[in-house]
């Protein structure tokens, strides 16, 4: 059975298929961006989240905003240490350095990405500033009160255990230390009772790593628990143009051609490339499967967005008690 053999049946409706995805979400994780990483590139560039949009501005240039605000948010600048927990191939770290001149360590539980965002740094002149090391953010390798602040953007969703990944964050900072970034989260207007609510958030985590997707309310009701003082909590949406939503680009309908990919002509023809590659063998067998999995993950984004049941841009802001 290949990685991608092995992720699909992780993701099977079964009656056992949440607790095996919960157990292994390493693993599961793990598999998802061996071939996720490539395609998040080519389409996101070294970011791999979203942002609310403005008038006149490109998805990618809205995408550093974002990141610029977060880093304003959290105070950093230059000899603040920081932790980006969930790291990617570390573009939002660099970025946010580059802003803010702090030092940033990422964590990933992808190998590939720790040695992919290790070249990039150096590319970039960075790596005296941006390091990256392999680990799972619920148990990072990291000292107590190490870090001034630690973020996330759109990561910590990967992990079955939220409220134990905010618990690292605490132990890892220093009293007083801040906490914040932007999580997944279903809505208010999410329905448990309504069964096409249900198949949106299913699709959705079936086709990105995810074993459930928190509701904003447990978020906030989390970072308390494990004792944070709770700043702020907002959904960054209404900081957006309504008319340019976060989720346009996975409607194949914005205007960089890269997009086109999610158009129904560029969907029938990635579908029609991933068989023939198949066919030939230049390609693992469930790579089909897969392409299709993730892209009905793509819908479920869009239709959730569209509807206010789901967002991946609920910010939070917290601080760990200064005694």
């Amino acid at each position: 059975m290949t990685g991608f053999d092995s992720y699909l049946e992780m993701q099977a409706d079964t009656p056992t298929g949440d607790t095996i995805r919960k157990e292994q979400y390493a693993q599961m994780v793990e598999t998802y961006y061996s071939f996720a990483t490539n395609f998040f590139q080519l389409m996101w560039g070294e970011s791999f989240h979203f942002a609310p949009r403005r008038r006149g501005e490109s998805f990618r240039a809205s995408l550093v905003r974002h990141e610029h605000w977060l880093a304003s948010r959290l105070n950093l600048g230059p000899g603040v240490r920081a932790a980006d927990f969930g790291c990617g191939v570390g573009g939002p770290m660099r970025c946010i350095t580059r802003f803010s001149e702090a030092s940033i360590t990422g964590i990933t539980i992808s190998p590939e990405q720790v040695a992919r965002g290790t070249r990039l740094n150096r590319s970039a002149g960075l790596d005296d500033r941006c390091r990256i090391v392999w680990g799972d953010y619920l148990q990072p390798p990291f000292r107590d009160g190490e870090f001034d602040a630690v973020y996330e953007l759109e990561a910590i969703i990967h992990s079955p255990d939220h409220r134990g990944v905010y618990e690292q964050a605490y132990r890892v900072l220093r009293p007083g230390g801040v906490f914040g970034g932007y999580a997944w989260c279903m809505t208010e207007l999410y329905d448990k009772e309504d069964p096409e609510h249900q198949r949106v958030k299913r699709d959705i985590e079936r086709g990105t790593a995810v074993s459930d997707i928190p509701s904003t309310s447990f978020v906030t009701k989390a970072l308390q628990e494990v004792g944070f003082e709770l700043v702020e909590a907002q959904d960054r949406i209404v900081s957006g143009d309504p008319k340019i939503p976060w989720w346009l680009p996975l409607t194949g309908r914005e205007r960089d051609p890269r997009y086109l990919l999610f158009s129904p002509p560029g969907r029938l023809a990635l579908d029609k490339l991933t068989t023939a590659a198949e066919h030939l063998r230049l390609v693992p067998p469930s790579t089909r499967q897969i392409t299709k999995t993730v892209m009905s993950s793509v819908n479920a984004l869009a239709a959730g967005g569209k509807a206010g049941i789901f967002t991946p841009l609920f910010f939070f802001l917290c601080r760990k008690p200064a005694v």
